[in-house]
C-alpha cells in the first residue's frame, strides 16, 4: 500500500488510487459516508478510461454514487441521466476531474458517462437510483 495515493480536490467524497502489479484499483466513498465502493482493472482498461463504478444504499434512497479513474488529459466527465421511465426525460451533469478521479452522488439513474479529453470515451452504466 506504500504506492497508494489519496486523490485530492474533489468535493464529491474521498478516493484512493492503488497500483497493483499490472492493474490499478480505485476505492471511493461519498461525502455522506453512505455510499462507496471499489473497482480494479488491468492497466490497459484503466489507461483507456474504462474504469468506473456506481453504488446505491437503501439508507440513502434515490442516491447513486458514481466514481471513476480517467487517463491523463481528461478534465471533466459528463453523466447522462434519465428521469422516471414514464416521463422519458433526460439530463446531463458535468463533473470535474481531480488528479484523474471523478466522483459525486446524484439523484437520477445514470445511463452513461462521457469522458472529455484527448480521446473521448463513452461508458454505458445503467445505474438505477434506488427508491428505498
Amino acid at each position: 500500500m506504500a504506492l497508494a495515493r489519496r486523490a485530492q480536490g474533489s468535493a464529491g467524497g474521498e478516493a484512493w488510487v492503488i497500483p497493483r502489479s499490472g492493474s490499478l484499483c480505485l476505492v471511493a466513498e461519498s461525502t455522506t459516508g453512505l455510499n462507496g465502493g471499489a473497482v480494479c482493472a488491468d492497466d490497459r482498461a484503466a489507461l483507456s478510461g474504462q474504469m468506473a463504478f456506481y453504488a446505491s444504499n437503501p439508507q440513502a434512497p434515490g442516491a447513486v454514487f458514481v466514481a471513476g479513474l480517467v487517463p491523463d488529459g481528461v478534465t471533466n466527465v459528463v453523466l447522462h441521466m434519465r428521469g422516471p421511465a414514464a416521463s422519458g426525460s433526460t439530463s446531463t451533469q458535468a463533473l470535474t476531474v481531480h488528479e484523474n478521479v471523478y466522483m459525486d452522488e446524484v439523484h437520477s439513474s445514470i445511463s452513461s458517462i462521457t469522458e472529455n479529453g484527448p480521446a473521448p470515451v463513452s461508458i454505458p452504466i445503467g445505474a438505477e437510483a434506488s427508491e428505498g
